[in-house]
């Protein structure tokens, strides 16, 4: 994903004081964004933690047997490393009380104009050369 433009969505309403999502452009809202590449975390360690766990767990608020424990000092980065789903959640009985988010990346397929080299298409192409063959003709018959 390094250097790449991915889109991201947020499901879940808790309040881990997270996760604040760094994107390129500096627009970021709770629902989508671009980003490249990390999701940064910011909490208060001593009382909350950050587990990276599957949808199970996820769904059932189950603090065991997770992924990867994200808490490292309470200003934690997570990189996003490939397009899927992640799921977060506090441990400690607070993802009961919300504190959990999903983040899903999609990598952003490339623009329709990108695909013939910023032509919409051949016959677009030729509109295009048959409009400057006019133009060069015209210039010639009135010189």
């Amino acid at each position: 994903m390094e250097g790449s433009l991915c889109f991201i969505e947020l499901e879940g309403e808790g309040s881990l004081g997270l996760p604040i999502l760094t994107s390129q452009s500096g627009q970021i809202t709770r629902t989508s964004m671009r980003v490249i590449g990390f999701v940064n975390f910011g909490f208060d360690k001593h009382i909350y933690n950050v587990l990276e766990v599957n949808k199970t767990s996820y769904d059932n608020c189950i603090d065991k047997d997770f992924i990867y424990n994200v808490t490292r000092g309470g200003r934690d980065v997570f990189n996003l490393t490939e397009a899927n789903t992640y799921f977060f959640l506090s441990g400690r009985g607070y993802c009961f009380e919300g504190m959990k988010v999903a983040v899903q990346v999609r990598e952003i397929p490339p623009e329709p104009l990108l695909l013939n080299h910023g032509f919409r298409s051949y016959v677009y192409i030729h509109a295009i050369l048959l409009a400057m063959l006019a133009t060069a003709c015209a210039c010639i018959i009135l010189f």
